[in-house]
């Protein structure tokens, strides 16, 4: 990476909203809390275009009563409302009895082993669970011998009763986590496990639930709920069916070009997590439009390719980016709009001049 692109960085030249801090209580439900509304919580949460998928884990919840256990990834990309889905199944379990313990995978733990499963367990997952036994167990047997530990703690904790195991944020869960929570899947027990994700979980134990953006219906339902009148279909647009960025739009703010500041800073805050070679990319790729191709970005950034699609990996993981044939492509137009509204405008010129004499250079050592 040049020093000129690292230095001309929106980092550098903007405001970022940190993303709130998020409590989960393993042992408990406290009900939902509704942006806007004096933060007031309610008993049970109110999911606007996702009965289908809230039917599905209420049949999840009803198996566990016949002693049958399972594995549910809820997927989909940021802001489709993944998190408020497992609310409305930790309310559903609650509701029959189940114990639920929940916990979210962080970014900065993807480093430290088991650190996901704390989080479900409370924090009180100790080393001597993880602890190798006496005897040689073989690779493919330390995850299932944890997994058995772990359940059977988690069953004693809920008195013998039905339990489910609920992870947010799973994309950034470390391995040893996945692996252990694969393996419960796998052991048939009366054990539900559910996590949210914006990846797709592979593997025979693993029912997914695709999340995908709510129908025009849905999202004027949903502007609605939140704004308490109807929101013109026009302010809404820019939404393109994302929960989060819909409520956002339903905010005070005019229906400008500009995008209003919640909408923005709730954009922004999908890119806090990315290392800063790969923003580093995103913020040049913004200038050079919502689809690029890669030797175009590698000459841009006077990289190569390879490094070009390292510094993609992240992004195109968290759901930011996509492939498009030899192309990435924001995965979300307001992800390409909100970085150029970070940009100041002598920035996005300086870079544009950049990128324009690096264009002209590398075409007249082409061509002679």
């Amino acid at each position: 990476m040049t020093t000129q692109t690292q230095v001309l960085s929106p980092r550098r030249h903007s405001t970022f909203v940190a993303p709130p801090a998020r409590e989960y209580l393993p042992f408990e439900f406290t009900g939902l809390r509704i942006p806007g509304k004096d933060d007031q919580s309610i008993g049970r949460p109110a999911l606007i275009g996702r009965g289908a998928e809230l039917a599905q884990l209420r049949r999840a919840v009803a198996s566990l009563g016949a002693g049958r256990g399972n594995a549910i990834a809820v997927e989909g990309v940021a802001g489709t409302g993944k998190s408020l889905l497992l609310d409305a199944f930790a309310f559903e379990c609650r509701a029959v009895g189940v114990r639920v313990f929940r916990g979210a995978a962080l970014p900065l733990e993807q480093g430290i082993a088991f650190a996901a499963l704390s989080s479900c367990m409370g924090g009180r997952f100790t080393e001597q669970a993880a602890a190798p036994s006496r005897g040689q167990d073989a690779p493919g047997q330390v995850a299932g011998r944890i997994a058995g530990a772990v359940a059977a703690s988690l069953r004693r904790a809920a008195g013998g009763g039905p339990v489910a195991i609920v992870l947010d944020d799973a994309q950034w869960a470390d391995a040893q986590s996945v692996d252990v929570l694969t393996a419960m899947a796998g052991a048939g027990a009366p054990l539900l496990v559910v996590v949210a994700t914006r990846q797709r979980l592979r593997g025979p134990h693993w029912t997914g639930i695709r999340l995908g953006r709510l129908d025009e219906g849905s999202v004027a339902q949903l502007a609605r709920a939140m704004a308490g009148a109807p929101v013109a279909p026009a302010r809404l647009a820019p939404a393109e069916g994302i929960a989060r960025y819909v409520i956002a739009l339903t905010g005070d703010a005019d229906e400008s070009d500009v995008l209003p500041p919640e909408l923005l800073a709730a954009v922004l805050r999908e890119l806090d997590p990315l290392p800063d070679h790969t923003r580093d990319l995103l913020e040049v790729m913004a200038v050079l439009g919502p689809t690029a191709p890669v030797d175009e970005l590698a000459t841009a950034l006077g990289i190569t390719t390879r490094e070009v699609l390292d510094a993609a990996e992240e992004a195109v993981t968290h759901g930011v980016l996509h492939h498009h044939g030899d192309e990435l492509a924001f995965c979300h137009s307001l992800l390409h709009r909100a970085l150029l509204l970070a940009l100041p405008a002598t920035v996005r010129t300086a870079l544009r001049l950049q990128i324009d004499s690096t264009r002209h250079t590398r075409s007249l050592e082409r061509h002679g």
